[in-house]
């Protein structure tokens, strides 16, 4: 409405008075001193008729492009929330990567509860998953000697109860400090959990050379 009202001065009166002839008023004095003087006089009621036909107007407009606005608004939301996004992994669900669980059993072998880890195949080291989920890997020795990982020191043994074709294959390392050992003890620095392609259920024994 105010904004409305403020537009009145673009647009010029005319004294209707006898004794004036015709004036053009601005928007300081608004109307001429004889005509406010006679507040029956034709230009003050045409004035307030045409600020009031033009506010209401400009009222209605703005009030009808609003609600159009709030309403192309309103569209667009639906329309996206009804819409599948490619990035959202609840709408368009990707392919599940193969996973490798594992359970992994103390020096006490199957007389404790065993802790189950689930991964992505041929994704992390054995011994790295062993650390990060602060299972007990070296003896006392080995805590002490161990070459954190570098295939150097054969400290970190582990056997393999079941699961073994879903690990990497024995490195030069395991041969050499594993050359007497069963088949089924690994290095676990040495040895990567999948392969990328199969998924299946390893069972890891820790500290092999412990278990009574």
């Amino acid at each position: 409405m105010a904004a409305a009202m403020l537009q009145l001065h673009k647009y010029s009166f005319v004294d209707c008075s006898p004794s004036s002839s015709p004036l053009r008023i601005d928007h300081h004095s608004c109307l001429p001193s004889s005509c406010w003087e006679n507040r029956s006089c034709c230009c003050i009621t045409s004035f307030r008729r045409r600020a009031r036909r033009r506010a209401t107007v400009a009222w209605t407009k703005t009030f009808r492009h609003n609600k159009l606005f709030l309403s192309s608004l309103s569209n667009s939301d639906a329309a996206a929330a009804t819409t599948p996004s490619s990035s959202s992994p609840n709408l368009v669900p990707e392919q599940s990567p193969n996973v490798v669980e594992l359970e992994f059993y103390g020096p006490d072998g199957n007389n404790e509860e065993p802790q189950k880890i689930v991964l992505e195949s041929g994704t992390k080291v054995l011994r790295n998953i062993m650390l990060d989920n602060k299972l007990e890997l070296y003896d006392l020795y080995g805590k002490l000697m161990n070459c954190g990982g570098g295939g150097s020191c054969g400290t970190c043994i582990v056997e393999i109860l079941e699961g073994n074709d879903l690990l990497s294959k024995r490195t030069d390392s395991e041969n050499h400090y594993l050359k007497k050992k069963p088949k089924s003890w690994r290095l676990a620095c040495q040895t990567i959990v999948g392969d990328k392609i199969n998924g299946g259920k390893v069972i890891v024994q820790q500290l092999p050379q412990k278990k009574r």
